[in-house]
């Protein structure tokens, strides 16, 4: 449950950062179609009234992935305002001293973050519906591309939400969040580059798998919105709350200015940072030298080197000011 009191003080101490992304989220795609239909009535002007060879729809474009991209940007920050940026000010002490639970803190934190993505998409709905009322254009998938942005922003918040509940400085929560989103594309790149490289010289397998995710993921020439671009954003939302839950529950919040506030959490991801530096230096390595396996070995070398070092400076070694 939410508790009322807790809920009104949170909206008070991060009134900015909320209003920013509520502001952001809930008008840059009505703003957009504006936008583009002024652009539309102005080269049909050029021309001096005749009919635009370019149909409007070619003029406001409707593509989510721009979209969660530029209002990523306010979710993360208000996630990290919320959690980071708190406990490194020393007010998430007095949070934790009110009489609430920290399962009631963390779930009325995260309730905020979710009821304003979700309101302010419901006001860009309604405004961009009715301006696609106003100058007759209808998108095809209006609704699930909104249910993909929706879903989108609600992963991204959460496992920002989540990376704050494990690191102990902003910046730790700001790289965690971007590492989580994009690690797993880039494993999938590795992936596919190590099939080239040592069983499909020919190129077959990469072709079939860049294939599957075109036609199921990205809905590429389809007649349907796919699917898999919904389930998966609202399993990672389920899944990362449920992390962020039990590290906030159970682990310290002091400021011990360390990367992560559970040190059992540094080798592993380490390991990890090594890992993905042999796969990426490794394949680097087999492209660049006239013998794949020498140059994978020379590749992967420098790889766990430099796993090793970002490792030390980004994980193990202390943050200036951080903590006592």
């Amino acid at each position: 449950m939410v508790a009322g009191e807790l809920f009104v003080k949170e909206i008070k101490q991060n009134a900015v950062p909320i209003l920013l992304a509520f502001l952001f989220i809930s008008l840059t795609i009505p703003v957009r179609f504006v936008l583009g239909y002024m652009n539309y009535k102005n080269m049909d002007e050029l021309v001096n009234g005749s009919v635009n060879r370019s149909p409007l729809s070619d003029y406001i474009m409707f593509e989510s992935i721009a979209f969660v991209i530029l209002m990523s940007f306010f979710v993360i920050s208000l996630a990290i305002n919320q959690l980071g940026a708190e406990r490194s000010k020393g007010t998430m002490e007095f949070t934790l001293s009110l009489p609430f639970s920290r399962t009631k803190i963390y779930f009325t934190k995260w309730v905020i973050g979710v009821f304003i993505i979700l309101s302010a998409n419901i006001v860009s709905i309604a405004s961009t519906r009715l301006i696609m009322f106003t100058i007759d254009l209808e998108i095809e998938h209006y609704f699930d591309k909104y249910f993909y942005l929706i879903s989108m922003l609600l992963m991204i918040y959460t496992i920002t939400f989540a990376a704050g509940a494990l690191t102990g400085t902003p910046f730790a929560q700001g790289l965690v969040t971007l590492t989580v989103l994009i690690l797993p594309y880039i494993l999938m790149i590795l992936i596919i580059i190590h099939i080239g490289v040592f069983y499909d010289p020919s190129g077959e397998i990469i072709e079939d798998i860049f294939q599957f995710f075109v036609t199921n993921v990205y809905g590429e020439n389809e007649d349907k919105f796919p699917a898999l671009k919904l389930i998966f954003p609202l399993i990672m939302t389920v899944i990362t709350y449920f992390i962020g839950h039990f590290s906030f529950k159970k682990h310290p919040i002091e400021r011990n200015g360390y990367f992560f506030i559970w040190k059992y959490l540094n080798l592993p991801v380490q390991l990890i940072v090594i890992f993905v530096g042999i796969l990426g230096f490794g394949a680097f390595g087999s492209y660049t030298n006239s013998d794949p396996v020498v140059g994978y070995m020379i590749g992967g070398f420098f790889g766990a080197l430099l796993g090793l070092l970002l490792g030390y400076l980004l994980i193990y070694k202390k943050g200036k000011g951080d903590g006592k």
